[in-house]
Formats: structure tokens, sequence, C-alpha cells
């Protein structure tokens, strides 16, 4: 669940955007321009249009309503991790987690961290303690869901509003431990306030609510189902349920309507698959698409545009959902012609269990029965290596992946694994769209695409020769694209990085116009504002944001200094307390405090809060 590093800042403080692009830190794309970008070449393109929801929206029955005739499939996939990827955490507690025996960590940065369940209440912990082991602050937080089988491990997930918010805590099954969450460095990370984004989301419930006309923001309830259910890969089953039900005329009916992937032909079979387990190094939602608008049937490509490169395995290590790509570099997939995909291996109806390495030895024996093709090491030797003359152990061993604790197998399937050293054209290997030619990408989606990616890696870098590179292609987009959010927050983000203010201001009020409430146009135009010294625009601005995202306490801290250049001390001194109730360990605030009570004489209260500033300072160089 990655949030890109956001060069926006406010007077120093740094403002998060909320846009984000993927799951995790480890799927920022690389330095790299795509090659096959075009430059100028013209092309027709479409007039692009805001965001409708599929019109089968309202087909989606639950997976209960399959089981009444499915029971058999139903009680199988009960085994399988899908079945239980999001959950209440009243739900998900039972033999998972730890909550007797070991309950606390201590982060590298000194920060003490501790879960408590009371009932089916779970509350997490972030304590700071100074040098005498007294408490600087002890902050807990309700964790509404867990995400996460528990196969790897669980994450904790948070409601604030319409904001779906992570827990810097998570468990980890392998080492039985808990630690910090994936993404999360120990010395500066988000705390509780790290924002779902909607391609998170819709990869790990069944199904979401969200707000209409707005990004990464849910309904309440936010989820409609919540664990992976038979309709993410066999499409809504209203239709479906109503063509085989008791009196329906199916001799004069069309088809059955409901998906069976089995039928469909490899694309359009691995992009059922890919929705969720092929994030490249970056990809770009197309134009007036969610995440959630996937149906069993389309190829990925008419939802996403994304960038790959290499196998994304360096020396003994791979990174998190790589396993698209290690497959398409196999000699089993390229022998297939392709052929080869998720399901030759895997069932998506249950889980093999204690079986694996026979279920998954018999996978390997469809294509290598025949001696010809039969494993080269003799099975004497064989079965000295693996007991149990295990295919997968041997050519497929898990790696240790960039994410705490955990392992991914590697899917190359080597001859001879071990080694490892960086796979053939990892680091060299050209950028590329997935399946450009089997995907339908034209050439306008790729300069568009192109364009977020390269303003999304000047954010992370704030560096404005990669800004200029960014809008140079976004540039050329021709018209029926004005009115597309991304592209003008990607443009306007590149702008500002470049110094473009004129400019980058147009397209963000232009995004407000389609989005009242897009939160990085509230955010950048509140950066221009501070830096043309327009503070009450700036107040302005922050006064709608806040409202939309108010789990932000730099937004706070911001508007609290703003405030008292324009001489509103009563409102200044409330925001800056608001800002610490959401995040106490704050120095900076604390240090604000204190001028801000002894100008009005307040001795008292201003010794305060030099003390925790002095305390917390001391308690991280501990």
């Amino acid at each position: 669940m990655r949030t890109p590093k956001s060069h926006l800042r406010m007077l120093g403080l740094a403002l998060l955007l909320p846009v984000v692009a993927g799951c995790s830190s480890e799927n920022k794309p690389h330095d790299t321009t795509p090659p096959d970008s075009p430059a100028g070449r013209p092309s027709k393109v479409r007039a692009v249009v805001t965001w409708r929801p599929p019109p089968d929206t309202d087909d989606f029955v639950g997976t209960q309503a399959c089981a009444k005739c499915h029971q058999d499939i139903s009680d199988t996939y009960r085994t399988h991790s899908m079945s239980i990827s999001a959950a209440p955490v009243a739900a998900a507690l039972p033999e998972v987690e730890d909550y007797e025996t070991v309950v606390a960590f201590t982060s590298s940065a000194g920060l003490e961290y501790r879960v408590s369940r009371d009932g089916d209440h779970v509350r997490h912990h972030e304590k700071m303690l100074d040098a005498d082991g007294d408490i600087v602050y002890d902050q807990s937080v309700e964790m509404q869901y867990a995400f996460g089988s528990g196969v790897h491990g669980r994450s904790y997930i948070h409601e604030k509003g319409s904001l779906l918010l992570m827990s810097p805590v998570t468990w980890y099954s392998g080492k039985r431990r808990w630690d910090l969450s994936p993404g999360y460095n120990p010395e500066q990370h988000p705390r509780f306030g790290r924002r779902l984004s909607d391609d998170c989301i819709a990869c790990h419930v069944g199904r979401v609510n969200p707000v209409a006309g707005s990004e990464h923001r849910f309904q309440s309830p936010p989820f409609l189902e919540h664990a992976i259910g038979c309709e993410r890969c066999h499409g809504p089953g209203r239709q479906h349920i109503a063509f085989h039900s008791v009196g329906a005329n199916v001799d004069k009916a069309p088809a059955d309507p409901i998906v069976n992937p089995v039928s469909l032909r490899t694309a359009l079979r691995e992009s059922v698959c890919n929705q969720c387990h092929l994030q490249g190094i970056g990809r770009v939602l197309r134009a007036g698409r969610r995440p959630f608008d996937f149906r069993p049937g389309m190829h990925i490509n008419e939802i996403w545009t994304t960038f790959v490169t290499g196998t994304r395995v360096d020396r003994d290590a791979t990174e998190i959902l790589s396993q698209v790509e290690q497959m398409r570099t196999s000699k089993c997939y390229i022998a297939s012609d392709g052929q080869v995909g998720c399901t030759s291996c895997h069932d998506p109806h249950s889980s093999p269990g204690e079986d694996r390495v026979a279920f998954y030895r018999s996978a390997c024996m469809n294509c290598h029965a025949d001696p010809q093709s039969e494993c080269a090491l003799p099975a004497a030797e064989r079965l000295q290596v693996t007991a149990d003359d295990s295919c997968i152990d041997c050519h497929m061993p898990r790696l240790p992946s960039n994410v705490p604790h955990t392992a991914n197998t590697d899917h190359r399937v080597l001859r001879q694994p071990g080694g490892y050293s960086v796979s053939p054209g990892t680091k060299s290997s050209p950028v590329s769209v997935f399946d450009r030619t089997e995907g339908g990408v034209a050439e306008m989606e790729l300069l568009r695409a192109s364009g977020i990616i390269r303003a999304r890696q000047a954010d992370s870098s704030g560096n404005p020769a990669t800004a200029r590179e960014a809008l140079s292609l976004l540039v050329q987009l021709p018209g029926g694209f004005e009115d597309d959010p991304h592209v003008l927050d990607a443009t306007a983000s590149a702008c500002l990085i470049a110094g473009d203010y004129d400019y980058a201001l147009a397209c963000w009020e232009r995004l407000l116009t389609i989005q009242p409430e897009h939160e990085s146009a509230l955010r950048g135009l509140g950066v221009i504002a501070v830096r043309t010294r327009r503070h009450k625009a700036a107040v302005e601005y922050l006064d709608r944001l806040i409202p939309v995202n108010g789990w932000d306490s730099e937004l706070f801290a911001q508007r609290a200094r703003l405030l008292r250049e324009l001489g509103r001390m009563d409102d200044a001194i409330a925001d800056a307390q608001r800002s610490l109730e959401i995040n106490p360990g704050q120095d900076s605030v604390h240090d604000w405090l204190d001028a801000a009570y002894r100008n009005r004489g307040d001795a008292d209260k201003a010794t305060y809060h030099a003390q925790q500033a002095i305390q917390i300072r001391a308690a991280r160089q501990n």
C-alpha cells in the first residue's frame, strides 16, 4: 500500500499526497521513461468521460447466494487464502495472532508498539519512553478490520469517516511475531495515518462501497463483502441465478451470463488473476476507470496500463507481486507458447494444505511425465535433496522478499537454482507495457500513462528535470483529455516541481470543478498559496481539505501556523492541540505551542510543552 513521497511542502512541513498507485513502497516506478512512448505522433482519441459505475453494479449477489447451488465448491473454497482475505477484527481473531505471550516490540527508532485485546476489541499502541523509562506518550487506536489470510501475516485497518487507515503494527505468521507493517521505515513513518488506496482495497476485499466521484474514500459500511468471493472471478451472479431459476425458459434464453475462466482465451483467463497479482513497477488507471470496474472476461489493459521490466529478482531476494514477470521468463511458459498460466499449477477453489508437495509435483508431471522431459537428476539423487521428491523445493525455492519476515516462491522455474545472481536483464531490461499488443493499449493511452508515471517519479524525487520530462509527454495529449482528473493532477504536480505555479494553479483549479474534494488539488493549491504568501487563501484551501481528510496531523499544524499569521490565535492553538491528538510525537508542534503560550503569558502551559519537546527529542536520541 504505497503512498508516494510528496514534495508538496507548506512552510517546510511535508503534505503527503493521498493519491496512491499501488499496494506498497516497493511498487514505485523505476527512474525510466518507457522507451516506446510516442513523441507527437497523431492518433485519434475518444473524448474522456467521467467515471460511471458499470451497468451490472447491482447484479452482485454475494458468495452465500452461490453456495446454495455450489455447496461442494463453497466448502473447499473456505480452505483457500482468498476466502479469508479480509474480515472484521472480531471475525478474524482466532488461531492466527498471539495476544497472550509476545504482544509488544520495540523499533530501532526506540518506539514501543503493543497490541491489546478485550473480547472482540483490538487496540494498537505506540508508546514513547524517555531516558528514565517514563512514558512521554502512549497513543492507542482501535482497529476495525484485519487484512490478510494469516498465511504470511495480517495487517490492521481503522476507519475514520470515509477514510481507511493502516496500523503501523502487523502480525507476521512465519516468524510468529509482531513488527512494523510493510513499507514502514522505523525512523520515520506515517504511524496510524497511512491511507489505503482504491487499488489496495480492491485487491484485498470482495466488494467495496466507494464514494462516487472521489478516490480512496468509502461510504458506510466500506465493504459490501469482506473476503474475495465467487464473483471476483466469475462476474456478478444475479443474471446467472435468473437463468437457472425455476420457470426460466433456458431453451429460448441467451447463453448463461456467468463467466467460467476456463472457457476464456489465455490472456483473458490470466487477467482474472493479474487484476491483483500483477502490479509491475507501476500501473496507471486508464481514463475514466476505477479498479472496481474490472470484470472477468476483460483484459486488465482495459482498466490499467501496467509497466514491467525484468523479473525483479535481484541477487537472493525478490520483490513482492513479481510472479507474473518471473513466470513469463521461464522455459515452462515459453515452451508452452504462453499456455502455462496461473491455474496450470494453482487451484483457485482450494488450497493444497499439507499435500502441497504432491499437489505441485502432479502439476509439473502434467508436462514432464514423458521420459524425454523428466528431471535429468536421477531419482536417488533427487531424494537426497528432498525426501519427498519435491519439484518445487528444488526448482522453485522460496526467496526472501522486500516485505519483512516473508518469502516468495521463485516463479522463474530455474533448471539449476542457486547463486541467485541478478536475473538476466533485471537491471538493464527496458521498461515496456505488459501485453500491449494483446491488450490493445493505443498510442495515446500509452502517452498518457507514461506522462503520469513520470510525474509520479518527479513527485517522489522532487527533481525538476524529471518533472519537465513528464510535461513533455503530457502536453502532447490531444483534445479530449482536458477534463481527465489524473492528467490534470499529474500535469499540475509536475508544473509545481518545475516551478510553473501559474499553470499548476490553472490545472488544479480546473480539477476542483470536476471533483470539488480532490485532495491533492487542494493540497497543491495550498502549497502555491503559501509559497506566494497568500495566507488567507491557504487557510481557505485547508478549510476545504480538513473535512475530507481530518486524520492528517500536519494539516492542523500548518493551519495553526497560518492562523497565527492572520492573528487568529485561539483557533491556531486549537489546531495545534488537535495536531498533537493525532500525532503526539511532534516536538516541533510542542515548540510552537511553547512560544504561543509564552506570548500569551501562560507560563505553566508554555513550560509543559517545552518539556514535552525536550523529552521527545531526548527519547529519539536514545
